[in-house]
């Protein structure tokens, strides 16, 4: 990554890559504590190394004015390297496929079994059985308000104030905490208004 010619840009107050951003907040490893097993490899708030999936960010620019930023993105150069890519679940666990995250072992989620009788026994003597191949693109629970963070942080003191357009302000208040290593009574989270997730 060649991020000289953009630091020195007029405005430009700082240009920060994964490492650097490592260094102020903590990854995210997006876990359930209700299912034991569960596996999620760190996710930075910019790449490191490797970006996984299109889109991912792997630089910032901080600078006085909003024009001078993207004027300043222009001149970074970022050398990528195309990576072979996973995206069958039908192969995603077969030896020959490259892991995702080398460092969680495979690219194996989290699995679980229900034993509800003797299945085998139960199609091997049905009168008649089915099979079917069902494909499904991409989905998640999408809502339909539009969402926005604005956070001010002050050094001096320590404290965070963010103001959300979401809702659950009280578990963004834990999160905030987490990532960045502040105690719960520096960070302030205010949501104006507590919407219903509308369009899931």
């Amino acid at each position: 990554m060649h991020t000289e010619h953009a630091s020195k840009m007029p405005g430009v107050l700082a240009v920060v890559d994964g490492v650097q951003m490592a260094k102020i907040c903590k990854p995210w490893v997006a876990t359930l504590g209700h299912l034991a097993g569960m596996k999620s490899a760190p996710q930075y708030a910019l790449a490191i190394d490797r970006a996984c999936w299109q889109g991912e960010p792997v630089v910032a620019v901080v600078a006085e004015t909003r024009a001078q930023t993207e004027d300043a993105l222009q001149h970074i150069e970022v050398e990528l390297e195309e990576l072979p890519a996973v995206v069958s679940m039908e192969t995603a666990l077969d030896a020959e496929t490259p892991f995702i995250h080398p460092e969680l072992g495979d690219n194996l989620c989290f699995t679980r079994s229900l034993d509800v009788g003797n299945i085998d026994e139960v199609f091997a003597t049905a009168d008649v059985v089915a099979e079917a191949v069902f494909g499904f693109g991409r989905h998640t629970g999408v809502t339909l308000e539009p969402r926005c963070q604005i956070a001010d942080y002050n050094p001096g003191d320590r404290r965070l104030t963010v103001y959300h357009s979401q809702q659950a302000p009280h578990m963004m208040q834990d999160l905030y905490c987490r990532q960045f290593g502040l105690s719960e009574s520096d960070v302030h989270v205010i949501c104006k208004d507590v919407g219903g997730s509308f369009g899931n």
